[in-house]
């Protein structure tokens, strides 16, 4: 480690100090060290200079930390809009709000992140049906956001359960369906969260998503499962392939319906709140965007689902030779009217919004290096921001990068200062500089961390006539601010210790206990010297962890997805060259009877010994492998207060691989974990 050296360590009377000791060896005749002394003012205003350069010398530039940063590997978060969920109530019909609808939370806009199919069904009631019964719930509970508690596929959920919901109409073929599922999960052991990216792309249960057509039941065509298979809340997104048609179970109406296909719940889904037409939305405001369409002869089509474009300006620009050359929308028309069958044209359209459109061109590059534009625009944020350069031949897209360590003399780069606001350029060496016009094509804003809002804030829309009503919001959520750089240094020391590579048996415990989707009640591993094989050779390369999943009784086994999603865990991360073997907790069920001697007058003798040994084995079911010891069972009973004396005491066990020691202790295996089976009590009282 290199050593932390103090560059300033010396104050300004101390310099002076040192500097008058020094006036006797090099100048004994200067005798007047007094503050009106010409002499004496030079050397308190080298002394000044001296410590200013030493504070200079000792302290760290903004940019100096930047690259450490990136020597670490560290890169500082930028600022990410807020999400929420809109729900919303189509009047009567079905209708489409583009990608960029803006809704508002008071004077906070929100966006819709893609073009949304709002559906005019609702849900009508939703029903159970398994092999013996028939359950059902009424739709609008969920709807009004009543208290709703629905076991989906019941309490103890079998292969072929199936779950309906009615809706009172059909969905549109091919329109995408947004459903939100709310699904309870405050247990004592929360499941842990599943996000896109990670290695559990599906979930510990198999579900089939149909819907009723032409005398059978349909697959429908699923786009996203964020529950994946309901065993978390989210998203699911599908589409109707073929038209839905009306069937009879309670009601008559048109229904979807989740079949239980295969796989074992760890806890049954328990449904809280069902919703269609959820919008997701982010905390921005989209000021300029850009769209390509590939025209070819007979295909001239210029249709999309931006919101921007119906409401804002346009600009068009045709891509030739490398180059994008502006072009009027009257004279793209005669151009593409032009194409033959072996031609291609790529329009590139600019939406923005008209009030903007002067900030959009933040200035003219004059060839020069370090070039600096401000951006008339706040809070402008880096995701999505784009821009174009005027060069001889047209317009070229620059490349944003973080710095320009890597930039060369022809690099078309710029750098986007979020916190300033300001575009920066190369100086001629690491990345060209601009000579002509800028202009910005992509850009959005947002109030980052300041648009968390609250839960059913978001609420009005500033639209005239509307066919919708909104009738709640989630809160907002991960809206952040650019991170500033001692927070990114903080946040470096706390995930330098983040365990990412399984190598000490903590290590196993921690990532498998991290394992997405997965409630992991307990889990421990267990060095291959205490299991060696049959033969009684150890396996040295092989680490065993046992693992104990959640559940409602506490004597769940793992079933065959949990122990394919902990292999999986453990894949990427375990050592090379080491196996690892991952087992069910073996339950072994004590069995205690005693003859015990108590005191007179203690009326709650029995229920005290009870208590206090059941307290112990709680406690001892919380670990892997301990035996359960004859003496100390006899200690507990022998010290309480009530008891005279214990006449006799036999334990006994059931269950696998169970040996017994001669002073009566019983010894389990190392995934073994004990509970009382049974315990009988006999009670005399003492003379």
């Amino acid at each position: 480690m290199l050593p932390n050296i103090d560059l300033d360590d010396e104050r300004f009377a101390d310099i002076t100090e040192k500097a008058k000791k020094l006036i006797t060896k090099y100048a004994p005749e200067w005798t007047d060290y007094n503050a009106h002394d010409p002499g004496i003012t030079f050397i308190e205003m080298f002394a000044w200079l001296k410590e200013l350069q030493q504070y200079r010398m000792d302290q760290i530039g903004i940019e100096s930390r930047k690259k450490f940063l990136k020597l670490l590997g560290i890169k500082r978060i930028m600022k990410e809009p807020a999400k929420a969920y809109v729900k919303i109530i189509s009047s009567d019909k079905n209708m489409h709000l583009g990608r960029g609808f803006k809704i508002w939370a008071d004077n906070i806009p929100f966006e819709t992140e893609e073009k949304v199919y709002i559906s005019k069904s609702r849900i009508i009631e939703g029903i159970l049906k398994t092999s013996d019964k028939t359950v059902n719930f009424s739709g609008e509970r969920a709807l009004e956001g009543e208290n709703l508690w629905f076991y989906i596929f019941g309490r103890n959920p079998e292969i072929n359960s199936e779950f309906y919901l009615l809706f009172d109409n059909p969905f549109e073929v091919n329109e995408e369906i947004h459903m939100f599922i709310d699904i309870f999960n405050d247990y004592e052991i929360h499941r842990n969260p599943i996000g896109f990216g990670q290695e559990m792309a599906q979930g510990i249960t198999d579900i089939k998503w149909q819907y009723y057509s032409k005398g059978e039941w349909k697959d429908l065509q699923v786009l996203a499962d964020e529950t994946f298979g309901l065993i978390q809340s989210g998203m699911i997104k599908f589409k109707i392939l073929e038209e839905m048609c009306s069937f009879h179970i309670k009601n008559t109406g048109f229904y979807i319906r989740a079949v239980l296909n295969e796989g074992v719940y760890d806890v049954p889904p328990v449904l809280t709140g069902i919703s269609i037409n959820v919008v997701p939305v982010k905390q921005q405001d989209t000021v300029s965007e850009y769209e390509d369409f590939l025209i070819t002869s007979g295909n001239i089509n210029f249709q999309s689902g931006s919101y921007l474009e119906k409401t804002g300006k346009s600009r068009y620009f045709i891509l030739q030779d490398g180059v994008f050359s502006e072009i009027e929308q009257e004279s793209l028309k005669q151009r593409t009217g032009q194409i033959n069958e072996k031609q291609s044209l790529l329009i590139r359209r600019v939406n923005f919004l008209e009030e903007e459109e002067l900030h959009l061109e933040p200035g003219i590059g004059n060839g020069f290096p370090y070039q600096e534009f401000k951006i008339q625009i706040n809070n402008v944020m880096q995701k999505g921001f784009e821009i174009f350069v005027e060069g001889e031949n047209g317009f070229t897209v620059w490349q944003r990068v973080e710095d320009f360590d890597i930039s060369g003399p022809e690099s078309k780069h710029y750098n986007l200062d979020e916190e300033q606001g300001i575009i920066r350029f190369g100086d001629c060496e690491k990345g060209m500089a601009p000579d002509g016009r800028i202009i910005i094509i992509g850009c959005r804003t947002t109030m980052g961390q300041n648009g968390c809002v609250k839960e059913n804030q978001i609420k009005e829309c500033n639209q005239v006539n509307t066919d919708f009503e909104i009738i709640g919001s989630s809160r907002g959520l991960d809206g952040r601010n650019t991170e500033t750089l001692d927070e990114c240094f903080k946040r470096f020391q706390h995930e330098r210790f983040k365990v990412e590579r399984a190598v000490t048996y903590e290590d196993y415990e921690r990532i498998v206990k991290s394992t997405p989707g997965l409630m992991v009640n307990n889990c421990k591993a267990i060095p291959a010297s205490k299991m060696p094989k049959l033969d009684g050779s150890i396996e040295e390369n092989c680490i065993n962890i046992v693992v104990q999943p959640y559940s409602m009784d506490g004597f769940k086994k793992l079933s065959k997805a949990y122990i394919n999603k902990i292999y999986e865990q453990l894949e990427t991360r375990r050592l090379i060259g080491t196996k690892v073997n991952v087992l069910s907790p073996e339950y072994i069920g004590i069995v205690i009877f005693a003859e015990i001697a108590v005191k007179a007058y203690y009326r709650n003798a029995e229920q005290e010994i009870k208590e206090a040994v059941n307290n112990f084995f709680s406690r001892s079911s919380e670990s892997f492998g301990r035996p359960v010891q004859y003496s100390t069972i006899y200690g507990i009973i022998d010290t309480l207060e009530c008891v005279s004396a214990v006449n006799s005491l036999v334990i006994d066990a059931q269950g696998r691989s169970i040996r017994r020691s001669s002073n009566g202790d019983v010894m389990i295996p190392e995934n073994g974990m004990v509970y009382i089976k049974e315990a009988e009590y006999v009670l005399t009282v003492s003379e």
